[in-house]
């Protein structure tokens, strides 16, 4: 009988099983990689990157050529992203870009409310690789298309130029280019991914022993606002499940109500004036303050950071320490959070080093847009004035205002925040929204960690750096002042595999503590300068203790220069000293004023305060010193990007 053909199509399987076999059969992997482990890794470059980094010393990407462009936040129906900003005949060139195996060209587009009626053809979106000609064509049409009325993603396979190293130039073209005095395309954030060998592993002796530590910041979050701090709305289930898991501290302060600040703090154990950056104003970290990545670094950990505040960037020496340092400018939750665990996929298999990793999310930074299904869960019915639309259109006042000098700049943030002020119950509600969005991007890295088998082999530290204010005492945002509801903040630590018992800490405790108490838990030593000391239950942190925060802000009630204020705070009392012409002076009785609205500066109660009034004395003396020269230069590029973030008036 003769035998049945086989069709290929019915043998592959046999084949694919045949051919794993044989795979499973070769040789070990050095270093401990396991058999049949990828020999790339997932890579993304971020292609105008470099136009945030201008200035960077050691900086080995060229700047991306801008004609007619800018870079800053484009924005529409209230969702920002960092972009290239312009109009028809506008391009930028990226020079000298490697392109990666597998990889896609990605971008987001925008066409901003005005170019609506200017462009009624609509725009078209070109992307050519030098030698290669035109590999992309995108054309947005708000008048025919509906689609078009919001961000639309633009992607595209470029695989085939994989292992050549190109210039891709940007353009935007249309049919007629009438004049705006405001850009009206919006070119977001382009990328460009695929996969890359895998580097080497580091030598053995490099190789570390001890848990993996994740620090994971939130931008201006405030305590109350979760449900395991008392928040009166269900914003943070899956933060309130990580809690029951950990330590919290009911009583965490920041060092200062401003990002830097705080941030610098966290990362080298010191007071702002120690380290330096105390103020509203751009200014950077000394490079002889030692930073936890550079203490985990010198320990053996694979260190890397993931930062959405473009503030915190390497021109501000915050990359100090870490061997991958990511700005992702106003990305939202999930997809930084995704950065993180693409990074994570890519390190080598096997006996690998720990990480330290540090991921700063924006959200729930202003302004308040939480994606669907969260924005609008906890006002469904408002119909009031803050729509998209009117956040749109602020954006394009502003960029026309802020040409006009100081005071019309002046009169019309005053005339906005009326308006915040007139709706202050809608923004709060918003602002709840944005953090049961970063809750679900929360429980997302959870999970991540969990299917990959790191998350009880992870010290996870979840914190903020300063709250936001919702007009409490007369003011919007932060950088103010230093009222709990913008210096009071979340400290969750999870370490199960460390044997740390969930527990809730009534101590005042602060940030500068995070590096000896992740010291003790992970046998890392701490930096010899820092002023914190360990948290832990079983260290006893001291319930009488006294905390301090600070900042310089030229943000106080228009005042002309910059204000300064301290604040001693312990589990019941609090004091605030702010220096600006005759001091003034602040006490409160948190015991029976939580919300700090009864100043007994004035009454007979005031000499209860005395030793606190004193501890700002002496603090304000022994953290100032030595305080080192910080300021930060910002050229004209610098300087829109940060207007355009609201950093600069």
């Amino acid at each position: 009988m003769r035998p049945k053909s086989v069709s290929f199509r019915r043998a592959a399987p046999l084949i694919a099983i045949l051919l794993a076999v044989l795979a499973g059969l070769s040789c070990a992997r050095p270093d401990g990689e396991s058999a049949g482990a990828p020999a790339t890794r997932p890579v993304t470059r971020h292609l105008i990157r470099p136009l945030l980094e201008r200035g960077v010393d050691g900086a080995s990407l060229p700047v991306p050529v801008l004609h007619d462009l800018a870079i800053g936040l484009g924005f529409l129906n209230d969702v920002e992203k960092m972009s290239l900003l312009g109009g028809p005949g506008g391009w930028c060139r990226v020079e000298r870009v490697a392109v990666p195996d597998g990889a896609r060209l990605a971008f987001d587009v925008a066409l901003q409310r005005p170019g609506w009626t200017l462009f009624p053809d609509g725009v078209a979106i070109e992307v050519e690789a030098s030698g290669h000609g035109t590999v992309l064509e995108a054309r947005i049409d708000t008048a025919r298309n509906e689609a078009d009325r919001s961000w639309r993603r633009i992607s595209v396979d470029v695989s085939l130029l994989a292992g050549r190293t190109v210039d891709l130039t940007f353009r935007i073209a249309a049919g007629s280019a009438p004049a705006s005095d405001v850009p009206t395309v919006a070119i977001g954030w382009p990328t460009l991914a695929g996969r890359e060998p895998r580097p080497a592993r580091a030598a053995a002796a490099r190789r570390a022993a001890g848990p993996n530590v994740l620090v994971l910041l939130v931008d201006a979050l405030r305590a109350d606002r979760l449900s395991c701090y008392g928040g009166a709305r269900p914003t943070s289930p899956e933060i309130d499940a990580l809690a029951r898991e950990s330590v919290r501290y009911e009583n965490a302060v920041s060092t200062s109500s401003w990002t830097t600040p705080a941030v610098a703090s966290l990362f080298t154990g010191l007071a702002p004036r120690s380290h330096g950056v105390v103020s509203t104003v751009r200014s950077r970290l000394p490079l002889e303050c030692e930073t936890l990545a550079e203490t985990y670094a010198a320990a053996g950990y694979d260190t890397a950071a993931f930062v959405t505040n473009p503030i915190v960037d390497r021109r501000a020496r915050f990359d100090q320490g870490f061997e991958s340092f990511e700005l992702l400018p106003h990305f939202k939750a999930e997809d930084a959070i995704g950065s993180f665990l693409e990074w994570l996929d890519g390190l080598p298999p096997g006996a690998r080093a720990p990480f330290f990793a540090y991921v700063h999310l924006m959200d729930p930074h202003a302004p308040y847009s939480a994606p669907s299904p969260f924005g609008g869960r906890f006002d469904p019915g408002y119909d009031g004035p803050l729509t998209p639309r009117f956040w749109d259109e602020t954006r394009i006042a502003w960029q026309r205002v802020r040409e006009r000098g100081e005071g019309e700049k002046r009169k019309f943030i005053a005339e906005r925040m009326g308006t915040l002020r007139s709706e202050k119950e809608h923004c709060s509600r918003e602002y709840d929204a944005e953090v049961a969005y970063m809750d679900s991007a929360v429980g997302g890295l959870a999970r991540g960690l969990r299917d990959r088998g790191l998350l009880d082999e992870t010290v996870f530290v979840f914190t903020a750096d300063h709250g936001e204010e919702f007009f409490e005492h007369g003011l919007h945002g932060h950088g103010k002042n230093l009222h709990d509801e913008t210096i009071r903040i979340p400290l969750i630590i999870r370490a199960r595999g460390q044997g740390l018992a969930p527990a809730v800490v009534d101590a005042p405790v602060s940030l500068v503590d995070v590096g000896a108490t992740l010291a003790r838990l992970t046998g890392v030593r701490p930096s010899p300068s820092s002023l914190g000391r360990s948290v832990l239950p079983a260290d006893s942190p001291p319930r009488d203790r006294v905390v301090f925060a600070s900042i310089e802000t030229g943000r106080f009630r228009d005042a002309p220069e910059l204000v300064t204020m301290d604040a001693a705070r312990t589990r019941s009392r609090k004091a605030i000293e702010i220096l600006h012409g005759p001091t003034v002076l602040l006490l409160f009785d948190l015991a029976s004023d939580a919300g700090e609205s009864a100043n007994l500066a004035a009454t007979s109660r005031a000499s209860d305060f005395g030793d606190l009034v004193r501890a700002i004395e002496r603090w304000r003396e022994e953290t100032g010193r030595n305080t080192p020269d910080t300021a930060l230069s910002v050229d004209d590029v610098q300087r829109a990007i940060l207007e355009g973030l609201g950093y600069v008036r």
